[in-house]
């Protein structure tokens, strides 16, 4: 669930940079995502969100299978995508987008701890 409320949350940023930003200008939207980094890395982003979201069921997780896992291995990118088009959307006081990048790492250090211990006991359960 946490995932899909992402792509919720991802989808409302979406909408308001065309709705807001850009006044349903198709033609600027399409200048303006390669034209400005920021954007370019958030539009990659929700682009890498995108078949996550679709794919979230469990219907879709039993017709996947193996694939599945596979591509929802995307799910790590796309925070670190996420960081840096934040941080290059400001112009200064970092501090937000630290403290993000900080709890990000954070948690790929417990998710690595975790799966170190669970790899080890596994290994003195077989051998």
């Amino acid at each position: 669930m946490l995932g899909l409320y992402a792509f919720f949350y991802a989808v409302l940023h979406f909408i308001t940079y065309i709705w807001l930003d850009q006044f349903f200008d198709w033609h600027e939207i399409l200048v303006d995502i390669p034209k400005r980094p920021f954007i370019t890395i958030g539009f990659v982003s929700f682009l890498l969100l995108l078949p996550l979201a679709m794919t979230s069921t469990k219907a879709m997780q039993k017709r996947l299978k193996k694939k599945w896992k596979t591509l929802h291995k995307l799910v790590y990118i796309v925070p670190v995508l996420v960081i840096v088009h934040f941080v290059w959307s400001l112009k200064a006081d970092y501090s937000e987008p630290l403290l993000y990048a900080s709890v990000f790492i954070g948690l790929m250090l417990m998710r690595s701890a975790y799966a170190e211990r669970k790899q080890s006991k596994g290994m003195r359960v077989g051998g």
